[in-house]
């Protein structure tokens, strides 16, 4: 079966190729481009922002593989969780390590300080609040960080 095309349908949908924050041209139709409608140095600003601000979930062994979007069901038996938050004076590591999670202090402290270095470069760590949760017995804060 021979496949047509129609050149009209052509530009109803987005080339999956093509980023999208690359300039669309106009096209005869007096349409806008993209950048005539979204300033793309300000989203980038504006999403560097966000992302530096938002709690991040690093789940064991994922040291740079952070969770942006996470709920309670991440906080599983057998894992090892650190969540980085952000504050405007104050960069808080929270530790969290399920009732069933195997693995040696050596992995652990591995772990967190590649965390920490995957989260905010070399620092030193008198800068950060370490703060260690007990599972099924966590601190306000830290649980408000999942809603």
């Amino acid at each position: 079966m021979k496949s047509r095309t129609i050149k009209e349908w052509d530009n109803w949908y987005l080339n999956p190729q093509v980023p999208i924050l690359e300039p669309i041209e106009a096209d005869n139709k007096g349409v806008p481009s993209l950048v005539d409608l979204v300033d793309t140095e300000d989203l980038k600003e504006d999403l560097a922002a966000l992302n530096t601000n938002k709690p991040m979930l690093f789940l064991y062994p994922n040291f740079n593989e952070p969770l942006g979007i996470f709920d309670f069901e991440d906080l599983g038996d057998d894992n090892l969780c650190v969540l980085c938050k952000n504050e405007e004076f104050v960069k808080k590591v929270f530790i969290w390590k399920g009732v069933e999670f195997v693995g040696d202090r050596n992995e652990e402290e591995t772990f967190i300080l590649d965390v920490v270095r995957n989260q905010w470069g070399e620092i030193n760590m008198e800068e950060l609040v370490l703060i260690k949760e007990m599972a099924n017995n966590e601190s306000e804060e830290f649980m408000d960080c999942f809603q």
